[in-house]
Order: structure tokens, then C-alpha cells, then sequence
């Protein structure tokens, strides 16, 4: 199945959304975001390599990580 990876800052993770969680014991971003949705709309796994507050380099480092992980998903 093809995988949806969406790398950003809070606006991508979905802080303020109500149900996003982002604390020291938990991490699981929106399910109403733009990303997720459109992950969801074409029926499509979803990654959300976003991190609040990150900026352009760890962004960026987070995006590749994914990629990277998920090879054997091509």
C-alpha cells in the first residue's frame, strides 16, 4: 500500500486540533489534519514525520528518517 509521508511543524503535526497529544509519556499527532485526511480520502497509510516547534534541519532529518525506515514498504 503506498504511504502518505508528511513532514512539518506544528500546523502538520495538528496542535490545537483537540486530539493531538505532545508531552514527555506521549506523542500522537491529529487525525484531522490536512495530511491525514488526504491519507485517508485516497486510502493510503499515513506517517506523520512532523514535530512541534521543529525547524527546517530537523524537519528535514525526520523526513529522511521516515523514508528510510519504511524501504521495504516500496
Amino acid at each position: 500500500m503506498p504511504i502518505l509521508i508528511a513532514g512539518g511543524d506544528s500546523f502538520t503535526w495538528g496542535s490545537e486540533l483537540g486530539d493531538d497529544k505532545f508531552d514527555h509519556l506521549e506523542h500522537t499527532p491529529s487525525k484531522k489534519t490536512w495530511s491525514a485526511l488526504l491519507a485517508k480520502h485516497f486510502d493510503m497509510d499515513y506517517i506523520c514525520a512532523a514535530k512541534p516547534g521543529g525547524a527546517n534541519n530537523t524537519i528535514t532529518r525526520r523526513v529522511i528518517k521516515a523514508i528510510n525506515d519504511n524501504k521495504e514498504n516500496e
